[in-house]
């Protein structure tokens, strides 16, 4: 069972990325088992004081969110497709496989 662990931090991005690993199936003819589910949206949250001064009330507070996304694989295929989808993903998509 390999499982393919896809983040980012939008959320369309990780839609487009998993309709290419679809296209990508269906033109090398690969016929795959495979489930997919969201996994919690992690939320990091930075304050930052507005004024360096007195008043500690005065704050900003900045969020980044990270979607994520699992693959789960019920049979194994071959490496080089995994490869071929490693050297095509968007710079600002994360995967981490696990085997």
């Amino acid at each position: 069972m390999i499982r393919l662990l896809i983040s980012s931090k939008h959320k369309n991005l990780i839609e487009i990325f998993h309709n290419y690993i679809d296209l990508v199936f269906r033109s090398k003819k690969i016929i795959l088992e495979y489930k997919t589910l969201y996994l919690p949206i992690k939320i990091r949250k930075k304050t930052v004081l507005k004024s360096p001064h007195v008043f500690k009330r005065a704050k900003n507070t900045f969020e980044v969110r990270f979607y994520r996304k699992l693959f789960v694989f019920s049979s194994k295929f071959n490496i080089n497709v995994l490869k071929y989808l490693l050297q095509k993903k968007p710079k600002s998509i994360q995967l981490k496989i696990i085997f």
